[in-house]
């Protein structure tokens, strides 16, 4: 499984890993070996966290908000970007203690802001798309 960090904002304080499997079912395998539990009609999957780190002056939060799982089957726009734009929203409100629902966009300047890091964390993963993970073109 190929794997690329994205950040989720450019202030680069979240980020989200991004694991692109070769087939829907190694996806799948990895998905129910997270969760213990079995997904099979998804084709992509946000698997959200908060993950906290020993560091020496004590523990505190780690940057990274969760993982996006893909398959090189699913990797057009829709499916990415849909995963990518749960990652953005629950980085939004990515504290230690805190409600995950609702997510209230309160302003026109928080939806661009919100929408701003979505294009980032999108330009992010196809530039490594294109680079690494593209079949080649005769």
């Amino acid at each position: 499984m190929k794997s690329k960090k994205i950040w989720l904002g450019r202030e680069k304080k979240k980020y989200v890993v991004v694991k692109v499997a070769d087939t829907r079912e190694e996806m799948q395998a990895f998905y129910e070996k997270w969760t213990g539990s079995e997904q099979e009609s998804v084709e992509g999957v946000h698997l959200a966290f908060t993950r906290f780190e020993k560091h020496k002056d004590g523990r505190c939060m780690s940057p990274q908000t969760g993982i996006v799982l893909l398959h090189r089957g699913r990797l057009g726009a829709g499916v990415v970007t849909h995963e990518l734009m749960h990652a953005v929203l629950w980085a939004k409100q990515h504290k230690w203690k805190r409600e995950d629902y609702p997510r209230v966009i309160r302003s026109m300047d928080e939806e661009e802001r919100l929408l701003h890091q979505h294009t980032y964390a999108v330009q992010q993963f196809y530039d490594w798309y294109w680079k690494k993970l593209a079949p080649a073109q005769e």
